[in-house]
């Protein structure tokens, strides 16, 4: 199963940002161990490295954290491509809509978000944490 992870879910995780991190950790525990796999923009690399330093306070910190992030989940490239066609989504919001572009173009499965409502009209089914852990055990018999 391929799935992109929105910048919430990965935040949630690295920062143990509670009530979140529970669910957050049990996805990154089956990312691990390669039950599905993870997916994250090049923009939202940038987006999340900022706010993990933020919350650590310390560069170095914040750069180990993202090196043992990427050694779980892969980057998707945005392409020039994928931002003008993003102008024509019917998602309102310009960052979901080209989230939603990204994982089209790469046949993801699923994207997960605790912000489902924001990607009104995606062609990607779109589920919270909580909904894709149901997903799972049903998949999985967990």
């Amino acid at each position: 199963m391929r799935i992109y992870l929105d910048t919430c879910i990965i935040i949630d995780y690295l920062a143990l940002r509670e009530p979140f991190f529970d669910d957050a950790e049990k996805i990154f525990q089956l990312i691990a161990n390669n039950k599905i796999f993870a997916y994250v923009s090049a923009s939202s690399v940038t987006d999340i490295h900022y706010i993990i330093k933020k919350y650590m306070h310390d560069e170095k910190s914040a750069r180990n954290k993202m090196i043992a992030l990427l050694s779980l989940v892969d980057i998707i490239d945005t392409l020039a491509y994928n931002v003008k066609t993003t102008f024509d989504s019917p998602i309102n919001d310009f960052e979901d809509a080209l989230i939603e572009e990204l994982s089209y173009q790469t046949n993801l499965q699923y994207i997960i978000t605790r912000n489902a409502k924001d990607f009104k009209n995606s062609r990607i089914e779109v589920v919270t944490p909580k909904k894709f852990l149901t997903i799972c055990r049903n998949q999985f018999h967990m």
